[in-house]
């Protein structure tokens, strides 16, 4: 604590010298000015604030140390109670830097176009990748569907795994042209469990049974009426002063061919649709019954939730017969998890390090950073 009220101080008096400057190059060289931002409505319980703020003056804190030329805030975030799919609570350091310049009134100023971003998101894996879901309805709304295996949440990488010497006892890194992002995990447990070929193809021909389910209950629940059964539901009397009696039968006549047609065509697209579900209901049936356990049970490299047209296409896509790697799939290993712990406490850990523009300073503050930061020590914070 006495750190960060050392770092804070240090900050406020910086401040007071960034107001005036000469040139660009004295900018360049002034300490880096990082603040605490007031907590905003996602504030974080007091657990997670606890756990933030010592990761922040333990590991990144000394990473940002004798950086110059930039300022920006951090700010905690909380997640509002609301818990993930692992029923953890989720939390993050979020800290914005922006790159200093200098005037032409001799003034300092900010340029976040310029500047860098950091984030360190705890038991929170939408940095680097996306929940698997099923879109489907429900009482006519569209609803989403989790897919799961065995109640386990299943995820798909947003970007390819980067293989590198420097970490390759990480579980998961990742660099693209202005960016890098890590993946903390305990050593002792596997973080992941591959979604294989067979998981994937099961998940799927459940999920278009559901499909096939929810439209027949709709053909069910749609009637066509008799044109008599619709007049005397729907249709218009003959009024005196209103409506005459040809009148109201142009009428009736007119409702009812729309009705009728729309209705019919209703029942023809749910037809349609159940049609349309059995090609790759098929291919997946054959799939599964001619391919032998060595391919079923491998971890599944292509799309295992998508549209078959037959089972060559299902090959195809599924990248059977193709060394090309693609984001796979996986859920977070149950055995990896510690559900005795409070929900709140880190499980793993997501870094992202991003850079807005190729500015030497930026440059520099990210090499830095990325150099000095104590992964080991971070990776301390998942052990308890």
């Amino acid at each position: 604590m006495k750190k960060i009220i050392y770092f804070i101080v240090a900050n406020i008096f910086s401040l007071s010298i960034l107001a005036q400057c000469n040139t660009t190059e004295e900018v360049n060289n002034l300490p880096l000015v990082c603040t605490k931002k007031v907590q905003g409505s996602s504030a974080p319980t007091a657990e997670q604030i606890k756990n933030l703020t010592a990761i922040f003056s333990s590991v990144i804190e000394p990473a940002l140390k004798n950086s110059k030329g930039m300022r920006g805030s951090w700010n905690l975030i909380g997640s509002s109670g609301k818990t993930t799919p692992e029923k953890l609570m989720k939390s993050e350091i979020s800290i914005y830097l922006d790159l200093l310049g200098c005037n032409k009134e001799h003034k300092v100023y900010s340029i976040p176009e310029a500047g860098l971003r950091i984030g360190f998101y705890i038991n929170d894996l939408s940095l680097l990748c996306e929940p698997s879901i099923f879109e489907t309805e429900k009482n006519n709304q569209t609803i989403y569907i989790n897919n799961e295996i065995n109640g386990s949440q299943i995820y798909r990488f947003k970007r390819e795994k980067t293989e590198t010497e420097k970490y390759e006892e990480l579980t998961y890194y990742s660099k693209t042209d202005n960016a890098k992002y890590f993946l903390i995990t305990k050593s002792d447990v596997p973080f992941f469990i591959p979604v294989t070929v067979r998981h994937g193809l099961e998940i799927n021909k459940r999920n278009i049974l559901y499909s096939i389910e929810v439209s027949n209950k709709k053909s069910t629940a749609i009637k066509l009426l008799s044109k008599e059964e619709w007049i005397k539901k729907e249709g218009i009397k003959a009024t005196p002063g209103i409506f005459t009696p040809q009148k109201a039968q142009e009428l009736n006549d007119a409702g009812y061919t729309g009705y009728s047609e729309g209705t019919k065509q209703a029942l023809a697209t749910n037809q349609f649709y159940n049609d349309m579900f059995q090609k790759p209901l098929a291919a997946i049936d054959e799939f599964l019954k001619t391919s032998s356990s060595k391919i079923l049970d491998q971890p599944v490299k292509g799309n295992p939730f998508s549209y078959y047209t037959d089972v060559n296409d299902l090959r195809n896509q599924l990248l059977i017969d193709n060394d090309m790697q693609s984001n796979s799939y996986f859920i977070i290993n149950p055995a990896y998890l510690d559900s005795k712990l409070p929900k709140a406490t880190p499980q793993f850990i997501c870094i992202e390090l991003r850079k807005q523009k190729e500015a030497a300073v930026t440059q520099k503050v990210f090499k830095d950073f990325e150099d000095k930061l104590d992964l080991e020590k971070l990776k301390s914070f998942l052990v308890k």
